[in-house]
């Protein structure tokens, strides 16, 4: 039995050729992703993918910052504006004011108001005395 082996690991051989070439050819399909080709390929897909993600998260922010750079010029432009609004607003209502002709009293109407309210004060002294 010993001596069939032997035969059997000979290296001139069939077996021990067998075993040469399948053994390096076992070795080449491990090396070159021969049995693992999906999950390498998947592999290396992800990468790329979670690459050019991380490169377009620093394309977002750096547009996102330059938007807040210009939100905040803006709002302070808007505060000049309206501030500047509310200037002219208050000029406009002083022009309209400096317009309008002041009412002048004249000397009848003066007269008759304060005749009126002499009479009105009389009534309201006999009321309260209780004579009429």
């Amino acid at each position: 039995m010993g001596s069939f082996l032997f035969h059997l690991l000979e290296k001139r051989g069939v077996l021990w050729r067998g075993c040469k070439v399948s053994a390096l050819f076992g070795l080449g399909f491990c090396t070159h992703n021969a049995l693992t080709i999906y999950p390498n390929e998947l592999s290396k897909q992800t990468q790329q993918v979670l690459a050019r993600a991380k490169s377009c998260e620093k394309d977002y922010r750096a547009r996102l910052a330059n938007v807040k750079e210009v939100r905040k010029e803006l709002d302070d432009v808007l505060q000049v504006c309206r501030a500047e609004l509310a200037t002219v607003e208050e000029h406009k209502r002083e022009l309209e004011k400096a317009r309008q002709p002041e009412p002048v009293e004249t000397w009848c109407e003066s007269n008759e108001e304060s005749a009126w309210i002499f009479m009105s004060e009389m009534e309201e002294k006999k009321r309260s005395d209780g004579t009429e």
